[in-house]
């Protein structure tokens, strides 16, 4: 029934967030035509930003108006890891076709070490653990061209947001050096 303030209050222990980041991959090329690639990661996250309504801060002013202050911070108390997983592969199967596929996995943990897992537990849902994609480009006679991609994205735990799929589809002609249609 009262309108609401949010006031945000500086911090002056506020500090950098630290990262330490190992990343490892290696491409193979078994021929002029495919390339494989696959790369690993690590992430240990330090002093990340947290972000707090103060304790006992919700107030009732009556000046100027009535409302309700809550007062709110920023600090640093999240910390937590990260790891993954991206394999892909690209296939020249003519000078005029192309064509690539990849999968790629990611798992979060962040938690804040203070205030418990409340405020971040939603943060280790926002991004979507797995995703596969496909597509094909050609280059066909008379400066035409087509693409397709096919993209399926998994489900994300925050928002109850669903897994879907999607595709796309794109045909072009080049009629001059400067104009594509």
């Amino acid at each position: 029934p009262l309108p609401v303030l949010l006031r945000v209050l500086p911090n002056s222990d506020f500090r950098s967030e630290e990262l330490l980041a190992v990343e490892l991959g290696y491409r193979v090329l078994p021929n002029d035509r495919v390339a494989f690639d696959v790369a690993g990661f690590y992430n240990i996250y330090n002093d990340l930003r947290s972000s707090h309504s103060i304790e006992d801060s919700l107030t009732l002013v009556f000046l100027p108006a009535p409302h309700l202050l809550i007062r709110h911070t920023f600090d640093n108390t999240s910390d937590g890891t990260t790891y993954g997983l991206e394999v892909a592969m690209d296939w020249n199967a003519a000078r005029w076709a192309h064509g690539r596929a990849s999968y790629s996995f990611l798992h979060m943990n962040i938690r804040d070490v203070k205030r418990g897992d409340t405020a971040l537990q939603d943060v280790n849902g926002d991004s979507p653990q797995h995703q596969l994609y496909v597509s094909s480009s050609m280059n066909l006679p008379r400066n035409l061209e087509l693409y397709t991609a096919i993209r399926y994205v998994s489900k994300l735990s925050r928002g109850g947001v669903a897994g879907y799929l999607t595709g796309d589809a794109r045909f072009g002609w080049k009629p001059t050096g400067s104009l594509e249609l």
